[in-house]
């Protein structure tokens, strides 16, 4: 129904993830994802004032693909591929 994917304080992913959409070189493109995995959630320097605070998720493609997302300061994007 296009609404974003968003990761609450306590860890609940809502709405679940069901299509990626992205703009590729040649237009816009999407997946369905077939399954998803996580929230893993990192925080870096936490100490100091250059905290940094993501939250990771994975997510399988149909076609067989799978992503490693990542939600930093509410947007996500690609931290790896996996084929």
């Amino acid at each position: 129904d296009d609404t974003p994917v968003q990761v609450d304080a306590r860890l609940h992913v809502h709405p679940e993830p069901a299509v990626l959409r992205w703009t590729a070189p040649d237009g816009p493109r999407e997946a369905a994802v077939t399954g998803w995995a996580g929230p893993w959630p990192l925080v870096q320097r936490w100490w100091g004032p250059g905290a940094d605070r993501a939250v990771y998720l994975q997510v399988g493609l149909r076609g067989g693909d799978a992503l490693l997302m990542v939600l930093r300061e509410g947007r996500w994007s690609v931290e790896a591929r996996y084929d």
